[in-house]
């Protein structure tokens, strides 16, 4: 993403398809973070967690579960940041030279040929000019890359919080550590 928002300025050269690449690759996924959270829930709405005399483990297992759970909001943000940036990316973008020409070649070896060939000749590969719409789809772009950032930290986090909160489970009821 990073890539990508500095050299946006040069898709509007010619030769620009290796940026538009970076940009195109910046805004197509990421992958999910999938929380199963099954014998939690189970244990929480029997009313079982009530019985666990360990107060500090409980609190450690919910704070844990809190912030997974604000985690997956963010990441929820991030899914529908993308999703915005991948219709303004279209509006924007002229992709169809290089979507046809490439799919009509067989060969890798073809591809690169028209990837080339449209590296050369191709003006630029923005449908419009218009400052305030290129204007907008960068400012928006700069802030998906900050919204993923952050997200990514955030992910980074309930790693670390999942790790710390095993260990101290372990630690409080006397389990075999991990070799």
């Amino acid at each position: 993403m990073d890539s990508g928002r500095k050299n946006y300025s040069k898709l509007q050269n010619p030769g620009s398809l290796r940026f538009l690449s970076q940009l195109q690759f910046s805004l197509s996924g990421f992958e999910d973070f999938i929380y199963t959270d099954i014998t939690l829930q189970q244990i929480k709405s029997s009313g079982v967690i009530a019985f666990i005399r360990n107060k500090a483990a409980v609190n450690s297992i919910l704070r844990y579960d809190s912030k997974v759970r604000s985690a997956l909001i963010n990441e929820k943000v991030l899914g529908d940041l993308l999703i915005t940036m991948q219709h303004e990316m279209g509006g924007i973008l002229n992709m169809q030279p290089i979507l046809e020409s490439v799919r009509l070649a067989t060969t890798p070896a073809g591809q690169h040929a028209v990837v080339d060939s449209l590296n050369r000749n191709m003006p630029d590969f923005l449908l419009t000019h218009d400052h305030v719409v290129i204007g907008q789809f960068y400012n928006d772009y700069t802030y998906y890359e900050t919204v993923a950032t952050l997200v990514k930290i955030q992910m980074a986090s309930v790693k670390e919080k999942a790790i710390s909160t095993i260990k101290f489970l372990k630690d409080q009821y006397g389990l075999e550590k991990e070799e």
